[in-house]
């Protein structure tokens, strides 16, 4: 029997249960003090800090010559730039536009709008499932699907436009023929802001 496994006795695994413990406390101080945006998905930048927050929680568990400090340095780094990149795309349009991947309507009126999925590399299949997962039977009793910037669908149904109106969730969706006008008038508005403040 190999009792390589064993050779280092105890002192290791003292230290992973120490340090995992007052990292995993760390990590949870301060994801609460960072509020609930710190583990969304709502583009990619956020997923990243998602996956480096739990890598380096993993690293500063198992490996000897990352220090207890080190982790939670790296904890707090990655929040603080995550902040900072949200307060900028909110702040500053264009950035928002860069950091962020933008929707794009997939289905409109019962259609599927192929030059768009095939922009995403989207097949009939996937365009189908996300229909069926948000419970609509039909394709044709879909008014839009919008993929989302975390790669989701929303499905949103034709009844949702029964009174002759379209739902206001669809007005900043790129490619909504009756919102266009709306749209343009923003893309407007920020240039003349971004003139001004030149």
């Amino acid at each position: 029997m190999n009792h390589s496994m064993f050779q280092d006795g105890w002192v290791p695994l003292i230290r992973i249960a120490t340090v995992g413990t007052l990292s995993y406390i760390a990590v949870v101080a301060l994801l609460r003090y960072f509020g609930k945006r710190a583990l969304t998905k709502m583009n990619a930048f956020d997923m990243v800090v998602t996956v480096a927050v739990g890598s380096s929680f993993a690293s500063a568990v198992m490996n000897k010559e990352i220090t207890l400090a080190d982790g939670v340095f790296a904890f707090i780094l990655l929040l603080v730039l995550q902040r900072l990149f949200v307060s900028l795309s909110v702040h500053l349009g264009w950035f928002g536009r860069y950091l962020k991947a933008q929707l794009l309507l997939i289905v409109y009126r019962g259609k599927i709008l192929w030059d768009a999925a095939k922009k995403e590399q989207l097949g009939e299949l996937e365009i189908l499932g996300g229909i069926r997962n948000s419970g609509t039977a039909a394709i044709e009793d879909v008014l839009a699907t919008v993929l989302e910037p975390d790669g989701t669908f929303s499905v949103i149904p034709l009844s949702a436009s029964s009174n002759g109106h379209l739902p206001t969730a669809l007005r900043d969706v790129p490619g909504v023929p009756e919102f266009e006008h709306d749209q343009d008038d923003n893309s407007d508005r920020e240039k003349v802001k971004r003139a001004a403040a030149q």
